[in-house]
């Protein structure tokens, strides 16, 4: 089975407890779909969201060269705290602990997994590998590899409540674009040097279209479709 990926991992990613900087009660553009094609091997995706009332993803299924289902489910701080998921192995339960705004650990089909915080770095230690979250969610930093964002545009999951963009991390290791807040524009390595390469389009208001994307290994077109709610 072939997997898109930007770090062939499993990254645990953190659900917000803030709501978005955006008025709630107005109509807003939620992340409907994306389409992945790569021009590389052929492989394409199909991802299609679901949200309730407060603009919280609640679902996301996932069909192509592979088929998925996840289920997300929160606590009374509104953040993430379990997925329940249908994937080729069969279905597993996932389920997040955390410690106020900081997770703790994540407990996979009764294996509890530890995570560590240093909150003089504000560095998650995630299985050897460090992990730098934005505030507003974004992965800024992946083991030695760094994120880079246009903060001045609208990434997919810009209107989606406390719905962290990168919760698709959790169980999919999916390419950090998928879902979000900022459009990711680069990946560098330790040294400085582009991974990736994004050309991003938006529309009128800032939000983002169509992504290309341009590596080493890897060319790929994701297109985003939105409806309101």
């Amino acid at each position: 089975m072939k997997k898109l990926f930007f770090f062939p991992l499993l990254l645990l990613v953190f659900s917000c407890s803030k709501e978005d900087d955006n008025n709630s009660n107005q109509f807003v553009p939620l992340l409907t779909k994306v389409t992945s094609v790569s021009e590389t091997d052929g492989v394409s995706f199909e991802f299609v969201f679901s949200y309730d009332a407060q603009k919280r993803l609640t679902k996301l299924v996932r069909t192509g060269d592979s088929d998925a289902t996840y289920e997300y489910g929160y606590n009374a701080a509104n953040q993430i705290s379990d997925i329940h998921f249908e994937i080729d192995n069969g279905p597993q339960e996932f389920t997040v602990q955390y410690d106020g705004a900081i997770v703790k650990s994540y407990t996979l089909d009764g294996a509890v997994t530890n995570i560590s915080y240093d909150p003089a770095t504000q560095l998650y230690d995630f299985n050897g590998l460090d992990l730098g979250i934005h505030g507003v969610g974004d992965i800024a930093i992946a083991g030695e590899n760094s994120c880079g964002y246009d903060v001045s545009k609208k990434g997919p999951m810009y209107f989606a409540g406390s719905a962290n963009g990168m919760i698709l991390a959790i169980t999919e290791g999916l390419s950090l674009y998928f879902a979000s807040k900022f459009p990711l524009n680069s990946i560098k390595d330790g040294q400085g040097n582009n991974l990736f390469d994004l050309q991003n389009t938006y529309n009128e208001s800032g939000l983002i279209l169509k992504s290309s994307v341009v590596g080493a290994l890897y060319s790929v077109e994701i297109t985003y479709d939105y409806g309101f709610l």
